[in-house]
């Protein structure tokens, strides 16, 4: 058993301290956001929508009037040199991208000792911005040979709009 799995386990055998079940490798807790903003940091604004969601009854919303930096994220053990799936689920409604911006919208980013480039449905830079359903996110990246914690983030960058993100999974990719 990893040891992200035992202690996830340990803690849920003593109270449910985790924030959600760890199961088929799971890495993020409260990815479905069911249990409001639980083991998640706001820097900004964000907040959970009980009344949108891809699947369930809650999603991640993050609404902005005018165009600035605000970002939700968890930050996850990793094992060094390993290769992950990242996937998620983003709807956006009337996202404006600032005038002027080399990118904007909704985005995700894997925060490491080496960064990579925002992404969004589109691949790296190619950020959502159209309004309509939901949109399945997919992408497989790599932890360096040092990195034991990444921060999984999620914004709406150099835009203002609503975006909605939903359940929200990193998997350890099998070979």
């Amino acid at each position: 058993m990893k040891r992200m799995d035992f202690v996830c386990c340990l803690l849920l055998m003593l109270g449910g301290l985790c924030g959600a079940e760890v199961k088929n490798g799971e890495m993020v807790r409260n990815g479905d956001f069911e249990n409001g903003l639980e083991n998640w940091t706001v820097k900004g604004v964000g907040s959970v929508d009980r009344n949108v969601s891809s699947s369930g009854k809650a999603s991640l919303c993050i609404s902005l009037t005018k165009p600035t930096w605000q970002r939700v994220f968890q930050q996850i053990e990793v094992e060094p040199s390993t290769e992950y799936q990242l996937e998620y689920y983003v709807k956006c409604e009337n996202v404006k991208p600032q005038e002027k911006a080399r990118y904007a919208g909704a985005a995700s980013w894997i925060s490491m000792k080496k960064y990579l480039p925002h992404q969004g449905s589109g691949g790296p830079w190619k950020l959502d911005t159209a309004d309509g359903d939901w949109k399945k996110v997919s992408y497989k990246f790599k932890t360096g040979p040092e990195d034991k914690t990444i921060s999984i983030q999620f914004q709406l960058c150099n835009a203002s709009g609503k975006i909605w993100i939903d359940q929200v999974s990193v998997t350890p990719v099998k070979k």
